[in-house]
């Protein structure tokens, strides 16, 4: 294979205009046999079965503002909120406004997610071999594609899912202006970290970079760049920014309070967060598993026959990578230290205090070699790591895709460095180091290979458990919602249904409404945690979506409904779906008091139910819906009910919470239920109720509607009786 590195020298002018025919080209790329495993290891691992995928919060919401704009008119200024709180810009919005304009389905957005992602390792593969030669670019493709760590991150519609693409086409320009002294590099170099800023906050790291690019290659740098840079920015920053004026620059404060509110802290959290990167193994492919340990599914591939006796090597194989990166590291630095250029004639001449400066006579032979300059610019890249010590703020793992894939940059560059190395000093040695070198590749990939086949097969079969302890509420993905609702809408025009009720929990609330929009039967759901919808007594019968372990759903269908289970659909790694027929059976007319408009009280009395193998209850109210609502795009309809237990004003024994609905009926009853210590429940309790609608901000430009993530309440209308009181008391049986 051809090692050869980047020369120390400026391209010629006319090198750099000489371009290859279209022919050239394609047979060169023909000819690049290593190109085809690398293509089809990176396409089965970022497309196969990528629908299983996760679908959650996230994902539904980034997905459904960019098709808003297709189905409603309605033009994001915002994207989704981030873990601190504040909103993010928009970019990804836009970017997945491509598939979206094509069809509804988030399927297609996930398989741009996996393309892209698989453009990323192509582009790893060009960007090394153009810089350090074939072996280095096999390499660096090769471990890059086959990372299970990068492959949780490149199937699932995350906005910093996409940092990679950008982030090696932001390394391409660096290169052009430092290592090639090419002008016009400047502008989109700016326009990418912009991107990369939009796309995740980590992408502000590439600052780093691109200001050494700027010091190395200033003489490239045109004052048309600095002008036209400014100008890019605003406009990509224009929609956001206009968010920012209207909304009083409400990010910036929350940002500056959270930066204030913690002292901050000093740890290793961040390097242990980088170093899982180079992990051959992964407790699952769920983007939200925090637990780093081998997996633990009694049913895993890799827990079971042959694979289970790779534990101890690729283990061996994760320390082995780490040890390398610290080595390719430390060659990295010591290539940049150490002058490698040898003095011009010209440069004899130079004065005796110039060579007594050291430090003067190192920096002239830095600046007269690019190539060194190329690695201080991958050094960077990833040394901004250090930043991360100090913090503020809970990091997460996702915050260091940014790196993706500089560290396999490195790594590939220190074993093509030795090849190099031997094949200058000791060529009698270089041929058994060469084939040494691609036996250690070959080792790596097809370990990480095991690690993230294993895992994707286990993902696909159901056979993975996320973090057992998980701060997420569960595990949801595309494939089984979609297979749900199509079932779910097929029975109803067959049986011709008019109403399918779903309770929904905050994982997977905004999949299942995003999904119901294409839906031909109107859809209504309710936050199962605490209220459930049945359909009106005299509406016929209606189709009825639980889960096997939804307890206190199961306990009302039986005290309430004639239902009839029609089928259960499997959902990854939760209990599986049941899909029920059934009518509300008719209540007695209840008699006064109640309240006059919104809710209607239906049972003069609460109720309990036993949360099994609990000291828990769930209590339980009962009314009638007296308003229709109409379904919005991320818009609910809410109840806010504050209980008290009657006779007493002591805090812990009142209690409030929230039931979010869409797209409810008048003459639908509703259960408004909350857990309580069984020690906790009253005789009889006082009800306070109001009801509110939460939908996204919005805002008129001309003729143009836009919308935010902001998610705004309009106000509380309190509920009262008919003798105009606010309460209602009731007895709790």
């Amino acid at each position: 294979m051809d090692t050869n590195l980047v020369q120390d020298r400026e391209v010629p002018p006319q090198q750099r205009d000489r371009k290859l025919v279209p022919g050239e080209k394609l047979r060169t790329l023909l000819v690049t046999w290593e190109l085809y495993p690398i293509l089809f290891i990176t396409a089965f691992l970022r497309l196969y079965r990528i629908d299983t995928a996760v679908y959650g919060y996230d994902e539904a919401v980034v997905y459904r503002l960019a098709r808003d704009l297709f189905t409603h008119g309605l033009l994001p200024i915002t994207s989704n909120r981030a873990s601190l709180g504040n909103l993010n810009p928009p970019m990804v919005v836009y970017l997945f406004m491509i598939p979206a304009a094509i069809s509804g389905n988030p399927f297609w957005a996930e398989v741009m997610v996996g393309l892209l992602n698989s453009a990323a390792v192509l582009l790893t593969y060009f960007f090394i071999r153009r810089y350090y030669g074939r072996l280095a670019a096999t390499t660096a493709a090769l471990l890059y594609a086959t990372a299970v760590k990068a492959l949780i991150y490149s199937r699932t519609i995350w906005p910093q899912n996409l940092l990679p693409l950008f982030t090696i086409l932001l390394m391409f320009l660096l290169f052009r202006g430092v290592i090639e002294r090419r002008k016009g590099w400047v502008v989109p170099s700016v326009a990418l970290i912009a991107i990369l800023y939009q796309l995740h906050g980590s992408g502000l790291l590439m600052v780093i970079p691109f200001a050494l690019a700027v010091v190395f290659a200033y003489k490239t740098i045109r004052w048309s760049d600095i002008l036209l840079s400014v100008i890019v920015v605003l406009l990509l920053f224009a929609p956001f920014l206009y968010w920012e004026y209207v909304s009083h620059w409400s990010d910036v404060h929350l940002l500056m309070a959270a930066s204030k509110s913690s002292p901050g802290q000093t740890d290793t959290q961040a390097i242990e967060y980088y170093r899982q990167f180079l992990s051959p193994y992964v407790h699952s492919l769920d983007v939200y598993d925090h637990y780093f340990s081998w997996p633990t599914h009694p049913d895993s591939i890799m827990t079971r026959g042959i694979l289970h006796y790779f534990k101890l090597p690729l283990f061996l194989e994760f320390e082995g990578m780490w040890l390398l990166l610290h080595c390719s590291l430390f060659a990295a630095v010591m290539l940049v230290l150490i002058p490698q250029r040898k003095a011009q004639p010209e440069e004899e001449s130079i004065s005796t205090v110039r060579q007594k400066n050291r430090l003067l006579s190192w920096w002239t032979d830095l600046y007269a070699t690019p190539s060194r300059q190329g690695l201080i610019l991958l050094l960077s890249w990833q040394v901004a790591l250090l930043t991360l010590l100090r913090h503020s703020i809970t990091l997460f793992p996702h915050y260091f895709i940014i790196f993706l894939p500089g560290q396999f940059m490195l790594i590939a560059i220190f074993i093509s460095k030795v090849v190099e190395f031997f094949r200058s000093y000791r060529p009698d040695c270089v041929k058994a180091v060469r084939y040494g070198a691609y036996m250690l590749v070959i080792l790596i990939t097809m370990a990480q290979l095991i690690g993230s086949t294993g895992s994707l097969i286990d993902t696909v079969n159901d056979h993975f458990k996320p973090d057992p302890d998980p701060w997420w509420p569960g595990y949801n993905d595309l494939s089984s919602v979609q297979k749900l609702l199509t079932q779910a809408d097929q029975l109803a025009q067959a049986r011709h249904i008019h109403r399918i009720y779903i309770p929904v929990t905050y994982t997977t609330a905004d999949p299942i409404r995003e999904l119901a929009e294409g839906m031909k039967t109107p859809v209504t759901t309710f936050d199962t945690h605490y209220c459930m919808v049945l359909p009106d007594p005299t509406a016929g019968p209606a189709i009825f979506i639980s889960d096997t372990a939804n307890a206190v759903v199961n306990r009302l269908l039986e005290r309430y409904t004639n239902a009839t289970l029609i089928s259960q659909v499997k959902h990854l790694d939760n209990p599986s779906f049941t899909l029920y027929v059934l009518t509300t059976r008719p209540q007695v007319s209840p008699a006064p008091p109640s309240f006059t408009s919104d809710l209607q009280l239906l049972e003069q009395r609460a109720f309990t139910i036993p949360i099994p193998a609990s000291k828990q209850q769930w209590l339980v109210t009962h009314w009638r819906l007296m308003n229709s609502t109409t379904p919005m795009p991320l818009t609910t309809n809410n109840f806010h009910l504050q209980i008290q237990s009657e006779g007493t004003n002591k805090s812990d024994d009142s209690f409030n919470f929230t039931c979010a609905t869409t797209a409810s009926r008048a003459g639908d009853q509703i259960m408004l239920y909350q857990v309580r210590d069984q020690s906790k429940i009253p005789t009889s309790i006082s009800v306070q109720a109001s009801s509110y609608t939460s939908s996204p901000a919005s805002y008129f430009l001309g003729p143009l509607t836009l919308t935010t993530f902001n998610i705004v309440d309009t106000p509380h209308k309190m509920l009262m009786t008919a003798q105009g009181e606010n309460s209602l008391t009731l007895p709790v049986a």
